[in-house]
């Protein structure tokens, strides 16, 4: 194996030393494919309100119940479901700017109290002090753990990512910004939340807004 240079920078992609190539049929696109085509990380401001029923698309399509407790939105190892999801709003019509908890049995919110600005929160604001919204992708490892054992952290994981990138399609879909942000302070968000960072824990955070510059 080795890695491809570019005239700037390495490629990050695998290529194994072969003539042996099997091309692929040419890709047809379906409406599904045009999103996931379309989906961009912004990259300068975000900015701008999002209505109540856009974040409850969000939800739903983060983890909506599909036909029981068992059968959500996204894929969960054994069914074990480690994934809590809170919403910190800061610019949502129709709801009060407030931590809240996402219900996904009911499809209701629970405020848990105040949110502070969003500087308290990402350790660089670069362009995101002006979003909507931030989502904030917790999850609670004994529920997968003690299934799995160690192995459950990792699933844990996977059932995070599986949940954030339908927000961004979902996002898309709406017009919407979605970025997902590395750069927060763990414990600030732990605290607003009521995780220990031991068995329940913030996996990552992604913030929606209306418009980009």
């Amino acid at each position: 194996m080795y890695q491809e240079e570019s005239k700037y920078f390495q490629v990050p992609v695998t290529l194994y030393p072969t003539d042996h190539r099997l091309p692929l049929p040419k890709v047809k696109d379906n409406s599904l494919q045009k999103i996931m085509k379309e989906r961009r990380s912004p990259t300068s401001r975000i900015y701008g309100s999002i209505t109540l029923e856009e974040l409850s698309s969000i939800l739903f399509s983060a983890h909506g119940i599909v036909e029981d407790v068992h059968r959500r939105m996204i894929p969960s190892a054994g069914g074990t479901h480690p994934l809590e999801i809170y919403i910190l709003a800061w610019d949502v019509d129709g709801l009060e700017n407030g931590t809240y908890h996402h219900n996904v049995l009911d499809n209701t919110l629970v405020k848990l109290g105040d949110v502070p600005p969003i500087d308290d929160i990402l350790t660089t604001l670069n362009h995101f002090k002006d979003s909507a919204v931030m989502l904030v992708y917790s999850l609670i490892l004994p529920r997968t753990t003690a299934k799995y054992g160690e192995r459950g952290y990792r699933f844990a994981i996977l059932e995070a990512g599986h949940s954030v990138q339908n927000v961004h399609l979902q996002a898309t879909q709406l017009g919407l910004q979605s970025c997902e942000i590395g750069s927060f302070f763990d414990d600030v968000v732990c605290r607003l939340i009521g995780a220990d960072g031991v068995d329940h824990v913030i996996g990552t955070v992604n913030v929606i807004a209306r418009s980009k510059e």
